[in-house]
């Protein structure tokens, strides 16, 4: 009887442990037309308060149920310190243009199997050394070297020059040369050392050989199990006091290892089965007229400048974004990220080196690069033996080049991401339908270039002609939202792009106007950059344009510590700027309104809920305090045009979202009460007879405003029940999704100020509360 007991104990326990047991589908589709062994794949997942308390619980698991060595690290934790977020690694095999499902499971007592040392990544590092072994591939840095990379050998063979520099090189139309590295002591950390992955960093500045410094750069290698070739992401950054630098080149300079056998150039097509072999050097070159997607392309150069041409139209010589110089002994191939997206860009190749230019000498004219700007570039460098033909570089390139991009249904099933709307192809078709041609009409006004890409252009005339929108009403976290719905590999390619130019191009990095800038956003402009906007002189951000949940689902997402560091930066920004007087009242300008306020307190309310910084949640609230204050009998909140006290109902939706948003994260009661003294205004008195929203409540702004942040009507029906709370804004968000055109002033689609993510980002979520509560229909078939 003892005896019985004890086990029945033994097997509750067991069952205990097991009861919280999970699992998350992951789909992998191989998009190149090309078998894949050993890829690497990586995605984040969120987990519920106590479910995960550490990562030894979790699994990978093959199509056929094999578990796989994993890598994982967590990106954040509950109050409670149990795991929120999570990002996983495995190395999946995949036969080409297949779909298939692998799973990650967590509690279920399985342990994934360890990785065979001849694939591991190992990380040896000593008195100012770094050296990474990979199988055949072994790279060694240095702190105090002259190279960029120490020592590459495949099979014990050294595949870079030792007797010549390696490393970036800037020039200036001045004709200075500054050099990364320099030769003195540069910071070399272990960013990540794990058997599945390892990441080296190196950071320093670009120097003359007077010792004038021009830009901060860091330098990532990356390097995966089994796999011989290794990434590098190079980022630079201008800190210098000059309101621009002009860049004339910027080059990565790669000399080979000396040998006495035979060269072979080697590029090729990719539209049609093409070899270029060249026996003498050759280039191949990015520009403005280039082709980009599925036929892209950059354009081939013999020696003499003479450019490869095809046969005519759509048959165009086109090389698909690699190169290769080698011998029978061995040789680097290398390929850059959205080469074409990012031009102006080129490789040169000779028998003797490889270069790298990641802004062409010989421009019609130099680089204007804005202070405060970075610039990150990612680039495959892969060392091998025998030629490029022999070691399948084509192939490696283009497979690289096409990311094997995991999903899983399980971000939005399990509800950790919200109430958002799941994706209903089958009960709204033409809800569905009409998102999607939504998503593409914006596509179409992506702006292309080593600044422009990953944002979206001006129209082109009146007095916003010339402006870049900065990813306004956050892109970023728009397009991820639509991938994790659906799976469609196109949102996630627009959300990482934006979410790497908001990270480099719209976020200040440097100042000297004033520090109070530093970590924001800056607001919509010519070129990316307007001073002096709404009347903050001397800046050129506007606390009531920044947003910061693209860049926390882009950690979320892929694990990049870069993208929490940037949020925090933002939310100090936030701080700051309360303390200079550019959110609260007083305002800058008269026309200023309660969007002043709403949007740094989201930004806060985020950052505190990714961080538990207990600053950010009082600043929030600091901040939601000054917005009650200056509420009105009837609800609303004051902008004032010339001495007309007026409301603005678009300000009023926005404060809705981020009160409803911040309350839901800290309960605090007092947002709830500003929350529905503005909702009940907005939907009893802020309208045409005809239903349209107004801009403005002055008699002459008293126009239509096609698009108004949806995101915060459901929580008054989440507050009360009541649905009057969606009906209001029902026929207005219906039309908006009928016409695919997700308008401002009534704009073209492609070129508006945040088309897609301005109502996006609140229709994704209210329409699963609309759907819930029996309105939601399906739209027309068109």
């Amino acid at each position: 009887m003892k005896r019985t007991i004890i086990l029945l104990i033994f097997s509750l326990g067991i069952i205990s442990s097991l009861a919280h047991a999970g699992q998350a589908v992951i789909r992998l589709e191989e998009p190149v037309g090309l078998d894949r062994t050993g890829w690497p794949v990586g995605l984040g997942f969120p987990f519920a308060k106590g479910e995960l308390k550490d990562l030894t619980s979790l699994v990978a698991l093959a199509p056929d149920s094999r578990p796989l060595p994993l890598q994982a690290k967590i990106l954040s934790r509950w109050p409670d310190g149990s795991i929120r977020w999570a990002h996983v690694l495995f190395l999946a095999d995949m036969k080409r243009q297949a779909v298939a499902e692998w799973r990650l499971e967590w509690n279920t007592g399985a342990k994934p199997p360890a990785v065979p040392d001849q694939n591991r990544v190992r990380v040896d590092e000593k008195s100012g050394k770094i050296a990474v072994t990979n199988g055949d591939l072994a790279v060694a840095f240095s702190m105090g070297g002259a190279n960029l990379i120490d020592s590459v050998k495949v099979k014990g063979r050294e595949a870079l020059d030792p007797s010549r520099k390696n490393g970036l090189m800037i020039k200036t139309p001045d004709g200075k040369t500054f050099e990364a590295p320099s030769g003195k002591t540069v910071r070399l950390t272990v960013e990540e050392s794990g058997p599945l992955r390892a990441i080296v960093r190196t950071e320093g500045q670009h120097l003359a050989p007077s010792g004038e410094a021009l830009f901060d750069y860091y330098a990532r290698f990356i390097f995966y199990a089994g796999e011989p070739w290794f990434e590098v992401e190079y980022s630079f950054t201008n800190g210098e006091a000059a309101e621009s630098t002009a860049i004339a080149a910027l080059t990565l300079a790669l000399p080979l290892a000396p040998s006495r056998a035979p060269y072979l150039g080697l590029t090729s097509e990719y539209k049609i089965d093409k070899y270029y072999e060249f026996r003498e050097p050759f280039s191949i070159y990015s520009g403005a007229d280039d082709f980009f997607g599925v036929f892209g392309g950059a354009k081939i150069f013999k020696a003499d400048g003479t450019e490869i041409v095809g046969p005519g139209y759509e048959s165009e010589a086109r090389a698909r974004w690699w190169a290769d110089s080698s011998t029978s002994e061995g040789g680097l191939t290398v390929s850059i990220q959205e080469m074409s997206q990012n031009y102006p860009k080129a490789v040169r190749v000779a028998p003797d080196r490889v270069d790298i230019d990641l802004y062409p000498a010989g421009e019609k004219k130099p680089l204007a690069f804005h202070q405060g700007w970075q610039k990150t570039h990612t680039m495959l460098l892969y060392f091998h033996g025998g030629s490029g033909l022999d070691a399948g570089s084509r192939d490696l390139c283009f497979k690289w080049q096409a990311a094997v991009i995991p999903w899983s249904p399980y971000h939005v099933e399990s509800g950790l991401l919200g109430d958002l709307f799941p994706y209903s192809p089958k009960k709204y078709p033409m809800i569905e339908r009409a998102i999607r041609d939504g998503f593409i009409h914006y596509e179409t006004g992506v702006g292309r270039g080593l600044i422009d890409y990953g944002d979206t252009m001006g129209p082109g005339t009146g007095e916003r002609g010339s402006f870049t929108q900065n990813n306004a009403y956050d892109t970023s976290w728009v397009c991820y939202l639509l991938f994790l719905r659906t799976g469609e590999r196109r949102y996630w390619q627009r959300g990482r792009s934006a979410a790497l130019h908001t990270a480099d191009i719209d976020i200040v990095h440097h100042s000297t106007r004033t520090p109070v800038e530093v970590g924001g956003v800056r607001i919509h402009g010519p070129n990316h950059v307007q001073y002096n906007a709404e009347a903050i002189v001397g800046t050129s951000v506007a606390p009531n344009h920044e947003w910061v949940e693209g860049l926390i689902m882009t950690y979320h997402l892929t694990g990049e510590e870069r993208y929490l560091k940037l949020a925090e930066g933002m939310a100090e920004h936030i701080l700051r700027a309360r303390q200079a007087g550019w959110i609260s009242p007083g305002y800058n300008a008269k026309w200023n309104g309660a969007r002043n306020l709403a949007w740094p307190i989201l930004v806060l309310t985020m950052v505190y809920d990714e961080t538990g910084n207990a600053r950010y949640r009082e600043g929030a609230a600091a901040i939601v305090r000054d917005l009650g204050s200056i509420q009105r009998e009837n609800g609303s909140f004051p902008i004032t045009i010339g001495p007309y006290i007026a409301s603005a109902p678009l300000h009023e939706t926005i404060a809705m979202e981020a009160l409803g948003r911040y309350q839901a994260v800290t309960r605090d009661p007092a947002a709830k009460d500003i929350y529905m003294k503005c909702a009940e205004y907005v939907v009893g008195g802020a309208s045409f007879p005809d239903g349209e929203m107004m801009y403005i409540t002055h008699p002459d702004y008293r126009s239509g405003y096609t698009s108004t942040p949806w995101g915060g009507f459901h929580f008054g029906y989440v507050y009360t029940g009541d649905k009057k709370f969606l009906e209001f804004p029902y026929p207005l968000i219906m039309r908006q999704l009928r016409q695919s055109r997700f308008e401002l002033y009534r704009t073209s689609f492609a070129t508006s100020e945040g088309a897609l993510s301005y109502p996006m980002r609140g229709i994704l979520f209210y329409l699963n509360f609309a759907d819930k509560a029996g309105i939601l229909q399906d739209l027309p078939a068109y």
